[in-house]
């Protein structure tokens, strides 16, 4: 990967920081998935692939209605040849619950 990719994904967080997600959308490939074995760990989300931008809008809609105050933090972007991988925290409030969740993940293009 180039320093020209690590700069497009840390611009697609700071669109997704700023709540501007069509804008993120536009920056996923078609044939982009967005795989999930456990329905995204959420009750009524069924598990399985979802494709392209429309993809990622529905899997984030999904998310977002489970939890308020949905945040993916970077916590840094890591060139690693032909990735760029960017840890993050996610956080959010279970809106059925009312627990919080706060976890570490890596994310990868």
């Amino acid at each position: 990967m180039s320093k020209e990719n690590v700069e497009l994904i840390r611009h697609a967080f700071e669109l997704f920081a700023s709540g501007d997600l069509d804008a993120v959308a536009r920056l996923i490939a078609e044939d982009a998935e967005v795989a999930d074995a456990g329905g995204l760990g959420l009750q009524d989300v069924s598990a399985g692939t979802r494709r392209g931008p429309e993809g990622f809008l529905k899997a984030l809609n999904d998310v977002q209605d489970a939890f308020e105050g949905y945040t993916v933090e970077p916590m840094d972007f890591l060139d690693v040849g032909d990735a760029v991988v960017v840890p993050v925290r996610v956080t959010g409030t279970g809106r059925a619950s009312g627990l919080d969740r706060s976890r570490w993940q890596g994310r990868s293009r």
